[in-house]
């Protein structure tokens, strides 16, 4: 875009004008050519060009978008959570996935990497597992997504957990039961 397509010169005078040149958000990483050209008015056999190249860098970014950050869970229980990771950036990027916080070790990630396109996704699954003997309590762990274009870009997400009291039940009829008769619709009492 110039701020204007005419400049009036005298004879062996020079002049400077700006040019802009817009790039969308969304471009992808390339050169771009940009040619001005100047004609003489009173000869417009008299012209000049000039390429002007303008350098679209890569923009590395993401976003995460989880479906369910919160669960409640009785201890040996698992959950499951889903991690959209989305590139915004403009060009394909590898990401790395790791889980952090205290808890972390409950978690198993289905991958720890892939990559993803500009503008595409991908959905990550994170697996937790609450031990056995886990008493009630609420715990959080982290989902972390890295860029390896720019490993300053990440992004986290927290989940949490509420473990909940386990409630186990067991029956048994003692030992000393080894089976009991009855007719049919009779009952038949175990004592």
């Amino acid at each position: 875009d110039l701020a204007s397509p005419f400049v009036s010169l005298e004879a062996d005078a020079f002049t400077s004008f700006n040019l802009t040149v817009s790039v969308p958000i969304d471009a992808a990483v390339q050169n771009v050519t940009t040619v001005v050209s100047a004609t003489s008015q009173g000869n417009t056999s008299v012209f000049q060009s000039a390429n002007i190249l303008t350098s679209v860098t890569a923009i590395y970014n993401l976003e995460l978008i989880a479906n369910n950050v919160n669960a409640s869970v009785e201890p040996s229980d698992t959950i499951i959570y889903e991690v959209r990771v989305k590139n915004t950036g403009n060009t394909l990027d590898t990401f790395n996935f790791d889980v952090t916080g205290e808890k972390r070790a409950w978690g198993t990630l289905n991958v720890s990497s892939a990559k993803i396109g500009s503008g595409l996704s991908t959905a990550v699954s994170l697996s937790v597992m609450v031990p056995n003997n886990e008493p009630p309590a609420n715990w959080s762990i982290a989902f972390k997504a890295t860029s390896l274009g720019n490993t300053s870009r990440f992004e986290q997400v927290t989940l949490n957990i509420l473990v909940k009291q386990k409630h186990d039940l067991d029956l048994s009829a003692g030992d000393f039961i080894v089976k009991k008769k009855g007719d049919p619709g009779a009952k038949v009492v175990f004592k």
